[in-house]
């Protein structure tokens, strides 16, 4: 079964927009946006399975330069549409 999960990405000051760049073109990022509050982007990932989907975090998210805190939360499979 396939992992999703939305990424919460805490920048250092003045690297918001080169970070936004950067994680716009690397594949491993779905889309990935600007938010206000606490964090400064969210990132959208998919995988085929957690385990992938955490590695992908871990070595291409976390250590970037100018990444101070992630906040990673793992989508719950739901109902398909349809099933009763």
């Amino acid at each position: 079964m396939a992992a999703k999960a939305y990424i919460l990405i805490r920048t250092a000051p003045g690297l918001t927009k080169s970070i936004y760049s950067a994680l716009r073109i690397s594949s491993a990022v779905q889309s990935v946006e600007m938010i206000t509050g606490p964090y400064d982007l969210i990132a959208v990932m998919e995988a085929a399975d957690t385990n992938k989907l955490l590695g992908m975090i871990m070595n291409d998210i976390r250590p970037a330069a100018g990444v101070r805190d992630t906040l990673t939360c793992l989508v719950v499979p739901g109902e398909e549409e349809g099933e009763q």
